[in-house]
C-alpha cells in the first residue's frame, strides 16, 4: 500500500496482516481522488473508520490543509500513528483545535459528537465502515443532521460494489457513484441553501 500522488507520492504505508481490517485499495483510492480533483487543495478532511489512515494521508499529500482521523481499534490507531510518522506528518491525539492532523481514538458516533461540541466542520467526510454491520444509515444520518458539514461539502461512503447506498428516509441520494473493482464510492453533496 502506498501514497498515489502529491507531495508524499510513493511512500509505502504499513497495513494489517490478515483480513480483520480492509484498507481502501490503491487503485480505488486513486479513482476517488481523481474525482475529487483540485477541490482537495486547502480543504479539511475527516476520515471515519480510518483503519490504516491511508485515505486521510492521501488527502494531505494532495493538498488538504487538515485531516482528522476517527478510529476505535487500538491496533489501527497505532498503525495510523506509524503511517503518519513514515510520511513525516506530526499527528496529535489531543487538542484538536490547534492541530492540522489529529487522531480521535473513539467509536465514530462519540467522535462526531466531540467534533460538534468543538464546532469543527469539514469540506470532505469519508467513511469506510465494515461493509455488512449496518453502520451506513446511522452514521450518514448523524453526519447529515450534524454541524460538522461545511456548506457545499462532500460526504463519501465506500461500500461493496454489489450494494446500492441510498437512504431516502433521511433524504440522502448520491449525486455520483464511482466503481473501482469490488469497491464503490457513493458521493453525497450538502449544498448551500
Amino acid at each position: 500500500m502506498r501514497i498515489i500522488a502529491g507531495k508524499l507520492k510513493g511512500r509505502r504505508l504499513k497495513s494489517f496482516k490478515g483480513h480483520a481490517i480492509r484498507p481502501t485499495p490503491d487503485r480505488a483510492r486513486e479513482s476517488l481522488f481523481n474525482i475529487i480533483g483540485d477541490s482537495i487543495i486547502e480543504s479539511s478532511f475527516l476520515d471515519l473508520f480510518a483503519g490504516t489512515g491511508a485515505v486521510g494521508i492521501e488527502a494531505l499529500s494532495r493538498g488538504a490543509s487538515e485531516a482528522v482521523f476517527i478510529e476505535s481499534s487500538p491496533s489501527a490507531c497505532k498503525l495510523i500513528s506509524a503511517n503518519t510518522e513514515i510520511c513525516g506528518l506530526n499527528i496529535r491525539a489531543h487538542d484538536v483545535e490547534s492541530s492540522s492532523i489529529f487522531l480521535i481514538k473513539k467509536e465514530v458516533v462519540p467522535g462526531i459528537r466531540d467534533l460538534e461540541r468543538q464546532k469543527k466542520s469539514f469540506d470532505f467526510i469519508f467513511l469506510d465502515p465494515p461493509y455488512r454491520e449496518g453502520l451506513y444509515q446511522p452514521v450518514l444520518s448523524l453526519i447529515w443532521k450534524s454541524s460538522i458539514l461545511k456548506p457545499d461539502s462532500w460526504t463519501i461512503a465506500e461500500h461493496d460494489s454489489k450494494e446500492r447506498l441510498e437512504l431516502p428516509e433521511i433524504g440522502l441520494k448520491p449525486f455520483r457513484v464511482a466503481r473501482s473493482g469490488d469497491t464503490s464510492f457513493s458521493l453525497f453533496r450538502k449544498e448551500t441553501e
